[in-house]
Formats: C-alpha cells, sequence, structure tokens
C-alpha cells in the first residue's frame, strides 16, 4: 500500500473474496477528493487496475430474471478517466477465462441517477474489435438510454467490418440501428422487447453487400444482396426474405435467387418455403 486514503492511494496484488465470487488485481490506483463529498461533489481524477480477474459464482439452478435496481445519489460523481488494463472473466471451478478484455477507458458523470458517459472505449483481443460509445442513461425505473456507438473489427485473412450503431429506448423496448461496412455492408433495425426478461423482437436486416474474398482468398468477387426480417421470443421465432447472388467475373456460376420462410418452434425448424431460381 502506498499513499493516502484522502488523495493518491496504490494498492498492489490485492484480493477479494465474498462467498463464491472471487477478484484479483495487480495493482489499483486512485486520485481522488473526498473532502469535496461535503459539499455535494466527489472528483476521482483517476482510477486505474491493471490485471484483473473476476471469478463469478455458479449460475442457480433456477435462474431468476435480473431486476436492476433504482439509484439516486444525493451527490455528483465525476470520473474524469478510469481504466482497466485486461480483464479476465472466469466461471467458478475453472482455470481458463471464458471472455478477456484488453482494455476499457471511462469517463463519466452520475448526478442523482441521471448517467451522462463522455467517453466510453473498449478492446477486444480476439478477434481484434475496438469499440467507442457516448450518450446517456437514467438509472432508474425502466432505465432509459440514449446511446452513440462506434466499432471496428479485424481477423484474418482480410475481414474488416465497422459499424455505427444508436440504441434508444429502455429495459421495457429497446430500438437499435446499425450501419455497417467495410468486408460486409448492410442496415440493421431492430426492436426487442423485455431483453432482461422475456425477451422478443422485432428486426430487419438489409444486406447491401459481401466482399467474399475477404473472408477467404479462395472464395469467387460475389455480389450479394437481400432482406431478411425476423420476429419472435425464445420459444418460437420466423424469418422471411429474398437473397440474389451473382458473380460478375464467373457468368458460369449463373444468378441465384432465393425466397424463404422458415419457423423455429418447440425446438424445431420448419422450413415453410425456399425457393430457389
Amino acid at each position: 500500500i502506498q499513499g493516502r486514503i484522502t488523495g493518491r492511494l496504490t494498492l498492489d496484488r490485492l484480493a477479494v473474496r465474498v462467498a463464491n465470487f472471487e477478484m484479483r488485481a495487480g495493482s489499483l490506483s486512485r486520485h481522488w477528493s473526498p473532502i469535496a463529498a461535503l459539499r455535494g461533489d466527489l472528483p476521482i481524477e483517476v482510477l486505474r487496475i491493471q490485471d484483473l480477474d473476476l471469478v463469478l459464482p455458479p449460475s442457480p439452478e433456477e435462474p431468476t430474471p435480473l431486476v436492476l435496481p433504482d439509484l439516486a445519489l444525493p451527490l455528483r460523481i465525476t470520473l474524469h478517466e478510469a481504466q482497466v488494463v485486461r480483464l479476465r472473466l472466469f466461471k467458478y471451478g475453472e482455470t481458463d477465462p471464458f471472455f478477456v478484455i484488453e482494455d476499457v477507458t471511462l469517463s463519466a458523470r452520475l448526478q442523482g441517477s441521471a448517467l451522462d458517459v463522455a467517453r466510453l472505449e473498449v478492446v477486444l483481443p480476439t478477434p481484434r474489435l475496438a469499440a467507442r460509445a457516448v450518450g446517456r442513461a437514467e438509472l432508474s425505473g425502466d432505465y432509459p438510454l440514449d446511446l452513440d456507438l462506434d466499432w471496428e473489427m479485424t481477423q484474418p485473412p482480410a475481414i474488416a467490418l465497422q459499424g455505427t450503431a444508436q440504441i434508444t429506448g429502455d429495459l421495457a423496448s429497446l430500438h437499435a440501428r446499425q450501419r455497417l461496412s467495410g468486408s460486409a455492408q448492410a442496415d440493421l433495425a431492430v426492436r426487442v422487447d423485455d431483453p432482461l426478461g422475456k425477451p422478443a423482437w422485432d428486426g430487419r436486416l438489409e444486406i447491401l453487400g459481401v466482399d467474399l474474398p475477404d473472408f477467404g482468398s479462395e472464395l469467387p468477387e460475389v455480389t450479394v444482396t437481400g432482406i431478411l426480417e425476423t420476429q419472435g421470443d425464445l420459444d418460437k421465432a420466423q424469418v422471411t426474405g429474398s437473397l440474389d447472388a451473382g458473380a460478375p467475373q464467373r457468368p458460369d456460376l449463373g444468378q441465384l435467387a432465393a425466397v424463404l420462410d422458415v419457423a423455429w418452434a418447440e425446438q424445431v425448424l420448419e422450413i415453410r418455403s425456399l425457393e430457389l431460381t
């Protein structure tokens, strides 16, 4: 332990265990001004954690829906910069992580129940993904939110995808729109009702193009377009739509058009209609 509780403080080799939950950190450093809380403000200049491991407790045999609490603090918290370098999540009793985040950076302000996110950046190692988000959320009631996101992903052999998205609504009904570019081009619009309870969705995907050689050098250049629509929930769902594909540089492959109507219910996939021309 180095530093002062009321100022700069660094903790090395931190470990906390509560029942079947465990947290381990290589180091934790913090710079804050707790005395300012007497004036209704709590500025946190820096919060940095290195090599954070979280061991999650076993899932209950009878899972219950996640219920988020109403949060309303009597002071304003300003987090200028928080960073976690190398976050690993483990299942209880297992030695290999099931999820790894290379870097997370957050700048935000919480006043009452209103959360304003000025900067949220996440980097994943495999596949290589970098994402950023800004926006606001209310940490009470149905948690209304309004977020703007953009991201890039790369993966061998030559896949490079970029996306921009907007998420609005609340935990009763979320609405998302996304534009995908790069090795695949598409527009997605989806509504998800009750995402933390019994999610149900209604979505539309418009495929504008796919650069197949980016996914495999042996694949031909093919123009792919189409529209897919889906509605359903975890028990039953359906997908309808059409796809068109052709290889302008390979006329011998011809042109493919497909119209489909498939449904899923009671763990059975039903192909109600499939037309290929």
